[in-house]
């Protein structure tokens, strides 16, 4: 691997790498990332971790020791199994298109991609393993990725919460017409970080699901809300382990690691206890996003 072949980014003030054999082609390979591509860093700068493509027979061999979970979601049909000194992701995007295999140690700090490149979504898996990559090294940083659609006003951040289909980027669109100043950070996997000084921020990422708002900005964390269709408009806050339990199940870490685990545990404590959590039982209308709004504003 040419380490003048890495491509660098930074998200949530984290800094990482990804390497692929077609290093002039890499903004149109991770066309979302390049708001955060950055110079390559210098050396005593931490690096999140490197993602570098191999050729796939390179991982065929990795010995596979427990398999963990099998699932399909918007990331295609993936299996999680434990392999020696790590963790093995095999990934298909589409029924019928090859596997994927990606290879990673512990920390999720050193990746290995096994990339057919002749697969017409080989782009998306790359674009997949980065963000599994980034949602489990990032725990070891008071960071996660949360799943959840997050609006702008004044310089903070509110972060809506709850299961697809929802209406999560509904309800952010109530809000972009109606409360004014208003703008989307992110609509799918927003970045939660907590910093050294113990302020608490949320950043726009490479992911944002099928709105594409890929914008390398932050603000200050301001409020979750969760989210629940109803025939009202209810607004309530929640505290304790209700709020603890809301964003630790709209979080990403694996449970089998258990050192990022515990860490991103914590985490979600100091979160639930620090910034307002809320549930909106709500109409996709006008006067559900104003309710919300007032609410959050009258602490």
């Amino acid at each position: 691997m040419n380490k003048n072949n890495i491509a660098w980014y930074r998200v949530a003030g984290l800094t990482f790498g990804v390497y692929t054999p077609f290093p002039e082609q890499m903004n149109q390979i991770l066309p979302s990332y390049v708001p955060f591509r950055i110079p390559a860093p210098m050396a005593p700068e931490k690096r999140l971790f490197t993602l570098c493509t191999v050729q796939p027979e390179v991982l065929e061999t990795v010995e596979i020791t427990q398999e963990l979970a099998e699932d399909r979601n918007d990331l295609g049909r993936w299996k999680l199994s434990r392999a020696t000194d790590g963790f093995c992701v095999d990934l298909q995007y589409i029924e019928g298109h090859p596997w994927h295999r990606l290879v990673a140690d512990n920390h999720f700090s050193q990746l290995q991609a096994g990339i057919r490149w002749e697969d017409p979504c080989a782009t998306e898996v790359v674009n997949s393993f980065t963000m599994m990559g980034f949602a489990q090294s990032a725990v070891a940083h008071q960071t996660t990725l949360i799943h959840a659609s997050v609006t702008m006003k004044d310089g903070k951040g509110y972060a809506f919460l709850g299961t697809s289909g929802t209406g999560k980027s509904t309800h952010s669109r109530l809000w972009l017409q109606h409360i004014e100043g208003t703008e989307l950070l992110n609509d799918d996997n927003p970045a939660v970080r907590i910093l050294p000084d113990s302020s608490i921020k949320v950043f726009g990422t490479p992911w944002s699901g099928k709105t594409p708002c890929y914008k390398n900005l932050e603000a200050t964390l301001g409020a979750f809300v969760l989210l629940k269709q109803a025939p009202h408009n209810a607004f309530s806050f929640l505290k304790g382990i209700q709020a603890y339990m809301v964003l630790l199940s709209s979080s990403s870490s694996l449970k089998w690691n258990t050192e990022y685990y515990n860490a991103l545990g914590k985490t979600i404590e100091q979160l639930a206890n620090q910034v307002p959590v809320g549930f909106l039982e709500c109409l996709p209308d006008e006067e559900a996003a104003r309710l919300c709004y007032n609410e959050i504003h009258s602490l």
